[in-house]
């Protein structure tokens, strides 16, 4: 069986962090949502609130998700990653009043996280290569 990257773990991991990171901020914006301080936030963002509070729970399942599959060798969260990361990205360009630089940092994640789980040893952990094939069984 072909091992799994260290950086493929590591990249899920961090994935994971920024998710919990992120779960703890949505509930802290759903806890103070009636402060005046929250709410200007929010009227910042060129989307409807609850549009805002979907995609936000949307990319927190769909990254766990994926970090998930990541870790259990799961080829078709790679594919899902990079599909939902180019979503959240028109998605955060339309949405969000990003300054250039902002915008620039917000890309950094996503296109590490494509590269490394697109690398040649990532390729062939998630495509099973190096595995002895399964005893027959009758």
């Amino acid at each position: 069986m072909t091992p799994r990257p260290i950086a493929v773990t590591t990249i899920a991991w961090v994935q994971i962090a920024f998710i919990a990171l992120g779960a703890i901020g949505l509930a802290m914006t759903l806890a103070l949502f009636n402060d005046p301080n929250v709410q200007d936030a929010l009227a910042k963002i060129h989307a409807p609130i609850p549009l805002q509070i979907t995609m936000s729970i949307l990319s927190l399942v769909i990254n766990l998700t994926c970090a998930i599959g990541f870790l259990k060798r799961q080829n078709w969260a790679r594919f899902v990653f990079v599909v939902w990361a180019i979503i959240a990205i028109v998605y955060a360009f339309i949405a969000t009043p990003f300054s250039m630089w902002m915008a620039a940092l917000s890309l950094v994640l996503p296109v590490i996280t494509t590269v490394i789980i697109f690398m040649p040893n990532a390729n062939r952990f998630f495509s099973g290569k190096g595995e002895a094939a399964p005893a027959a069984t009758e």
